[in-house]
């Protein structure tokens, strides 16, 4: 993949329904700027404007529009790229989640934690 994200200009995930889209994750982490549709899952990725564009879905004409500005405007590009790029780094790098999911499994078996 990382041959594959690093042909791209901008990332665009066009989806109605997703969890948090791995795909996106990764982008993201290239540096690519994001334009996703504004459904749960890929809006906890970013604030629109700050780390990526959200779109509404099923709207062509919106996500149209957030295509062209990141074609025709290199600062917003790098700046959502930048931005992006760090909230996934802080927020969602996939070692502390793992390490966080272990830490809870094991305080589950010492009976530290219950499980509902």
């Amino acid at each position: 993949m990382p041959q594959v994200y690093a042909a791209m200009d901008v990332f665009v995930l066009a989806s109605y329904m997703e969890g948090v889209p791995r795909s996106a994750m990764e982008a993201a982490a290239t540096g690519l700027p994001l334009v996703l549709t504004d459904i749960p899952g890929s809006r906890d990725l970013g604030h629109h404007g700050t780390e990526l564009l959200l779109v509404p879905a099923r709207d062509a004409s919106a996500l149209t529009q957030a295509i062209e500005s990141l074609i025709t405007d290199a600062s917003l590009r790098d700046r959502l790229g930048s931005n992006g790029r760090q909230r996934i780094i802080e927020r969602h790098d996939q070692r502390q989640i793992a390490q966080a999911l272990l830490k809870l499994y094991e305080d589950c078996q010492a009976g530290k934690r219950s499980v509902r």
